[in-house]
């Protein structure tokens, strides 16, 4: 929970700077896909009509998978996951915290259980949020494009926060 948190607090944290913000990200890849035409064919099945969310799929695939995770998979296919693992507002929080959400509570679900985890479910949780971040709020999700909040009162507020970890 508090590694959730933690991401929570960064994501918070990272969103007060341009430069580390997912929406500037995505509003780019969807302003290069609203005039091509290139975009049939794809692995998301994506109508070729709307070439602004495959470009936004293609730039929510490349930072995560790299290598698209079709749906119902039993696995993210391999490559380089985490690709371009970027500490940006709206993934450190949308994508990673949500993941460590999940398996947070599929270890929980076991130990409840009474029994180890299963390394199956995990794996197929985390193709099953892989695919879903990726495709399923494609154009539903809107991630902020400018700043919120000061970077020197949240930094603070965090400093604050977290004092107690770092004391001797």
């Amino acid at each position: 929970n508090r590694y959730v948190e933690l991401l929570n607090d960064v994501d918070q944290l990272v969103g007060t700077d341009q430069a580390f913000l997912l929406g500037s990200w995505v509003e780019m890849a969807r302003g290069f896909g609203a005039n091509a035409t290139d975009c049939g064919g794809n692995a998301a099945n994506i109508p070729a009509a709307n070439c602004a969310d495959f470009y936004e799929w293609n730039a929510r695939t490349q930072l995560t998978t790299w290598n698209p995770t079709p749906h119902e998979a039993k696995k993210i296919p391999d490559g380089p996951n985490d690709y371009a693992s970027k500490h940006w507002n709206g993934l450190v929080a949308g994508y990673y915290g949500k993941r460590a959400s999940l398996l947070l509570k599929q270890a929980l679900d076991s130990a409840k259980a009474g029994k180890p985890v299963d390394k199956d479910a995990v794996t197929r949780l985390k193709a099953d949020h892989a695919y879903n971040w990726t495709t399923a709020e494609i154009g539903v999700v809107k991630y902020p494009t400018k700043p919120v909040g000061d970077a020197l009162t949240v930094s603070k507020a965090m400093h604050t926060k977290y004092a107690s970890w770092f004391a001797p």
